[in-house]
């Protein structure tokens, strides 16, 4: 799904939703602009790059099952982004995949995480600060769901993931490095085939936050490779088991978006973060009676619009607006 240009929109009001249980450790940087601003702290977390193995153990006590427990081995790979004022990591277990960015607000001063989990349909959020040198706290927007990442030597790790109401652990996670190196973690996703190896389509859950729908299925067609009349190249593949689009904008805007479709709140959502902005671009929406996805900002009326239009041919276009005033139109095209 094609990242619109932003710069001209730094006023914008933006929101966040979900949560995420992915940790990274940060240093904090002031009177900078933006993008050397979050560079900097993000400097700070050399150590959380790589590749490494981890250790997963969830208690169901904390979920109301007594006794229950599961244990869960994996494997994840990281890599700095945006010109170092990101990092894009991907873990696997059992031939699950799950994929999460992490970044700095030098709006809020703050940390945040987006996490794309295969067994979710929404974009999960976190942000928080250090409480001490090593140990990285964050928590939703609602407060409800904690995360504590504690630094190790060598880039080891232990992340404690709370739940409310009692604040009762449900995960621990331990993390152990194996190599400097993650490799080219974004290239290896949007190298991958555009129907990806596995979809997760259960959709038998009480909860519909974690159900495939018929939204999903239309995500798909935002996988592939697009280009427009300038010769502009966006890539996009489908991540965390079929369920997310996961779009990386080249070129001197460089960006990278996450779309999804809230099977909760029965809404499309978006994230955008361009390494220059102070914090990342929230949008939400539906889709039209004519198949038009109409996306914009959920707490400014007046604010950042997107309609996305898909095409016979298998491109589509989009046309940005702010309030009245049409910004930017594009038709991409299949290459």
């Amino acid at each position: 799904m094609y990242a619109p240009s932003l710069r001209l929109h730094r006023g914008f009001t933006t929101t966040m939703f979900a949560v995420v249980a992915a940790s990274m450790a940060f240093g904090a940087c002031a009177n900078l602009d933006p993008e050397e601003e979050a560079r900097r702290a993000m400097e700070k977390m050399k150590d959380r790059i790589g590749a490494f193995d981890f250790d997963l153990r969830m208690d169901l006590s904390a979920l109301g099952q007594e006794g229950v427990t599961v244990n869960i081995k994996g494997v994840s790979r990281s890599q700095a982004v945006l010109s170092g004022t990101g990092v894009i990591s991907v873990a696997e277990t059992d031939g699950s995949q799950s994929v999460a960015y992490s970044g700095y607000r030098s709006d809020t001063r703050e940390y945040y995480s987006i996490n794309l989990d295969p067994s979710q349909t929404a974009l999960g959020y976190m942000s928080g600060r250090f409480a001490k040198p090593g140990v990285l706290k964050m928590s939703d927007p609602a407060g409800g769901i904690t995360l504590e990442a504690v630094s190790g030597e060598g880039g080891n790790s232990r992340t404690t993931i709370r739940i409310p109401p009692d604040q009762a652990v449900l995960m621990e996670i331990d993390a152990d490095r194996t190599a400097d190196s993650g490799g080219d973690v974004l290239d290896s996703l949007l190298n991958a085939p555009i129907e990806p190896a596995r979809v997760n389509r259960s959709s038998d859950s009480p909860n519909p936050a974690e159900n495939y729908a018929r939204s999903h299925e239309f995500l798909r067609q935002f996988a592939g490779d697009f280009t427009d009349s300038t010769g502009k190249i966006i890539r996009s593949r489908m991540v965390g088991d079929g369920r997310y689009v996961i779009t990386h904008s080249h070129g001197p805007e460089e960006a990278i978006s996450f779309m999804a479709w809230n099977n909760a709140g029965r809404y499309f959502q978006q994230i955008t973060i361009l390494p220059d902005l102070p914090m990342p671009i929230y949008l939400q929406g539906e889709m039209l009676p004519d198949g038009t996805v109409s996306m914009s900002d959920p707490f400014n009326p007046q604010g950042l619009k997107v309609m996305i239009k898909v095409a016979d041919d298998g491109g589509y276009t989009t046309v940005t607006s702010m309030g009245p005033r049409e910004l930017e139109r594009r038709t991409w095209s299949r290459k």
